[in-house]
């Protein structure tokens, strides 16, 4: 089937056992996207029939660096089924028919499952197919609100997503995409809480950056918790200004929590590594975007006292996690509450990040895996938070393992 239109067909295999039957079926959705391809030989039980041009060795496309379980790879079910009449057939090309026919045009999602294609339908499974193109459409399987991957940024991305912000909007007034615990990508999974390094975190969108410093032999250095992240306060400085210097019409949130031992310190330090900075706000009062674009703000907060304050949505103990759904809801109450006080005197913050990690019936609910389940509800409840306010307001909104996606989506809600 051919088409010169923008409708798009994806394929899902269901294999479905009842007793001693696997029926092999086939559902198809059908989806508006423009501009995603020109037409596609989506189903087929002919012999194959590839076109000159056609690319065969697809994956070599690829970076050598990409996790296989990055990769939207098209397969098929029950592969070697081509015998046995309607109730088992599944297929209708032979092993290296399949292997040469590739699929690569299903590579230009960035669905992260496997597509598994059977030959036919069955129309008993309308329900199914209803309910698989609803999943589509609303981003459940071709977005990514979670990543562990390396940052691959679309060609169109845009990275300077603040020049389109009015200069008279105070910071306080926009929504930004933040990370909690920046710069903890070692230690193990009960430590890492990003999986992208400082640089990219930036060139994805995150503009508020959390920071955990000790003060040590007179130098400040990066730390979650106890364990060091090799990277010193100037390093991570030197990163921001050198991002900024390229992007001049951006401006990055910039917290410090001094940690452990020499938290007294810690201030006195910036300040000497700052003094006379024009690029680096330090002041209490809340500055327009206009006023400092191309700058690092700092945030201030209890021990630290450099830059515009801060009000936490979250209380003590929030990011300790039994059970995911109670999570959620405290993510919307944080969020409504966030909704009522941005745009004022204080950078409204709310942390999506948690840990189970502490009682022996939630261990295995460290910051990553949360976020697997955390990610995606986010992005859910910002979309249908944003469809019933003509612009919303949630000031900052911190979380691990962000996906391009969900980036996105928090930035869309300034406009």
């Amino acid at each position: 089937m051919h088409s010169a239109a923008v409708r798009v067909f994806v394929y899902f295999s269901l294999g479905v056992t009842m007793r001693t039957i696997e029926k092999c079926l086939f559902v198809y959705l059908s989806v508006l996207f423009v501009g995603f391809c020109h037409g596609m030989d989506s189903f087929s039980d002919s012999a194959l029939q590839l076109p000159e041009s056609y690319k065969i060795g697809w994956m070599e496309a690829i970076d050598d660096h990409k996790l296989i379980s990055g990769i939207t790879i098209p397969g098929t079910h029950d592969t070697m089924a081509l015998h046995g009449g309607p109730v088992a057939e599944c297929q209708a090309w032979d092993l290296e028919d399949q292997l040469k026919a590739g699929e690569n045009q299903l590579r230009k999602g960035r669905c992260m499952f496997l597509l598994c294609v059977n030959m036919r339908t069955t129309g008993g499974y309308l329900i199914a197919d209803l309910y698989m193109s609803f999943l589509l459409l609303s981003g459940v399987f071709c977005q990514e609100y979670f990543s562990d991957n390396a940052l691959q940024l679309p060609v169109s991305y845009k990275i300077g997503w603040m020049e389109a912000i009015d200069d008279n909007t105070l910071i306080s007034g926009i929504t930004i995409p933040g990370t909690h615990d920046t710069m903890a990508l070692r230690g193990g999974p009960a430590v890492v809480c990003q999986a992208w390094d400082l640089r990219d975190q930036l060139m994805a969108g995150v503009r508020y950056l959390d920071l955990r410093v000790v003060a040590l032999d007179n130098k400040l250095y990066v730390v979650h918790g106890i364990v060091n992240q090799h990277k010193s306060f100037i390093e991570v400085l030197i990163t921001i200004k050198g991002f900024l210097s390229e992007f001049r019409k951006e401006t990055v949130l910039l917290r410090v929590k001094p940690e452990l031992f020499g938290k007294n310190n810690v201030e006195k330090q910036v300040s000497k590594i700052i003094t006379n900075d024009e690029t680096i706000w330090v002041m209490s009062d809340m500055p327009t975007i206009g006023k400092v674009r191309g700058k690092v703000v700092f945030v201030q907060k209890s021990s630290f006292k450099l830059g515009v304050p801060l009000l936490e949505t979250d209380n003590q103990g929030d990011y300790k996690v039994s059970h995911v759904a109670d999570k959620e809801k405290m993510i919307g109450k944080h969020l409504r509450q966030a909704s009522g006080q941005c745009g004022g005197d204080s950078i409204v913050l709310s942390y999506s990040s948690g840990t189970g990690i502490g009682k022996p019936s939630t261990m295995h609910l460290t910051p990553k895996k949360l976020a697997v389940k955390i990610n995606p509800w986010i992005a859910q409840y910002l979309l249908q938070f944003s469809s019933n306010h003509n612009r919303a307001c949630l000031g900052v909104v911190a979380v691990d393992f962000p996906g391009i996606d969900l980036i996105q989506r928090v930035i869309k809600l300034n406009h």
